[in-house]
């Protein structure tokens, strides 16, 4: 509610005072919660603005200022979050005899199962138990979360030692021997040398067909310029794309060998159980990841 509007509720409030002045305290304390209570609950504390709200809610209130409350009051319960707290001890029984300390306060020292009320925000949650060490919690309260369960552990589980009259000497320390594995040296793969093989080859193949259809194709300005053979200049024509395509196999080959190289070498020895291998087969070459 705005400032104006919270103004206009006060006043019209305060102006049902008058006609009984010896309810006048009691109508006057039923504003003043009402007015409160939204202060609360502006600033997030809203346990404490349920009780404002419901202080106000009341019959002996003006009735204006009791629905209003009402409405108010319901509001709040929807938005107060509340959490559920269990504890337990080593063995995973239950706790009942624990302290709650709710940032400093304390909010309960038995625990029913019912679940508590807690305002929205940061907390820090301290429980205590007789005989062992305290455990806590910071936690981050959300507005509207319900039955949030906590989960408190005392105590740590003890493994049992069986008792022995021989005493157990105990193994010296020794350094760990020295590793004997030689490091893994430069790795060249079967598959890079096969793709090596297949762009270096189509490099020169695209040198062949560039040098024979430059020769051609100057032979053919020189002679027959405008009237050249079809044949001749739809051969001088083809020769080109296949080099094109002798230079598109050339860069996938030296791409593939240059890739080939680096996962045969990073990681281990090409020798080991894990690594890439080369699986070559009917109609596929390719690498495979050995496990």
């Amino acid at each position: 509610m705005t400032v104006m509007r919270r103004a206009a509720f006060v006043g019209v409030a305060v102006s049902l005072l008058a006609p009984g002045l010896a309810r006048a305290d009691a109508r006057k304390a039923c504003v003043e919660a009402a007015d409160h209570g939204q202060d609360l609950r502006d600033k997030g504390k809203l346990t404490e603005a349920k009780q404002a709200f419901v202080s106000c809610a009341r019959d002996e209130c003006p009735s204006m200022v009791s629905r209003q409350c009402v409405t108010w009051l319901s509001e709040v319960e929807r938005e107060i979050p509340t959490v559920n707290i269990r504890a337990r001890d080593a063995q995973n029984r239950d706790l009942v005899d624990v302290n709650v300390i709710v940032d400093d306060v304390l909010k309960t020292s038995t625990l029913d199962g019912r679940p508590m009320q807690v305002d929205p925000g940061v907390h820090k949650f301290r429980y205590s138990h007789q005989g062992d060490a305290d455990v806590e919690q910071q936690l981050v309260i959300r507005s509207g979360e319900k039955d949030r369960l906590l989960d408190v552990r005392f105590g740590a589980a003890k493994t049992p030692v069986a008792a022995s009259s021989t005493p157990v000497p105990e193994a010296p320390l020794s350094s760990p021997p020295p590793s004997t594995e030689e490091k893994p040296g430069f790795h060249f793969p079967v598959f890079a040398g096969v793709m090596l093989g297949v762009g270096i080859a189509s490099f020169a193949g695209m040198g062949v067909l560039i040098g024979t259809t430059a020769s051609d194709v100057n032979t053919m300005r020189a002679t027959c310029a405008g009237s050249c053979k079809q044949s001749d200049v739809d051969w001088a024509n083809t020769r080109i794309i296949l080099a094109n395509v002798a230079m598109g196999v050339g860069i996938a080959g030296v791409g593939l060998s240059m890739l080939s190289l680096i996962i045969a070498n990073v990681g281990g020895h090409p020798t080991a159980k894990t690594g890439w291998q080369v699986q070559v087969g009917p109609g596929a070459v390719g690498l495979s990841r050995a496990f």
